[in-house]
């Protein structure tokens, strides 16, 4: 049995990244510090933006599961659990998208009514407006 067989296929994606990367660092297979992990997000998405770039479906999705697998690894490094801060950033989105729609409301104005110039204004907005924690 190889060590990364220990983690199991059927965990959720972020779970398993992490304790794959976990194990891995565990034996020495590991960044020197945050900046070459953060490196190596940035050459994976310069590669999915070349992905994209070239207009190969299977390549971008390739270079996609990169990023998140690279953005996990940041998270690890940084003592950051990736889910409770991808949680934490579909909750700060829903907040800002709420704003959006509230505000057009006031206007009378629909989301389909609405501008992308109009929407990205107000998103603007609630991230000044609205405090983190929703409060």
């Amino acid at each position: 049995m190889q060590l990364l067989d220990h983690v199991a296929d059927c965990l959720p994606g972020l779970q398993k990244a992490l304790k794959m990367q976990r194990i891995a660092a565990k034996v020495g297979f590991d960044w020197p510090d945050v900046s070459g992990v953060i490196d190596k997000l940035y050459e994976e998405i310069n590669e999915l933006v070349n992905a994209v770039k070239v207009g190969d479906q299977v390549l971008v999705h390739d270079e996609m599961a990169d990023v998140l697998f690279s953005s996990v690894n940041v998270a690890r490094v940084l003592n950051i659990d990736p889910e409770v801060a991808l949680q934490q950033a579909c909750c700060k989105f829903r907040q800002r998208f709420n704003y959006i729609e509230n505000e057009l409301k006031k206007a009378k104005l629909s989301l389909n009514e609405a501008s992308l110039e109009k929407m990205d204004e107000l998103w603007c907005e609630a991230k000044l407006t609205l405090k983190p924690d929703g409060q």
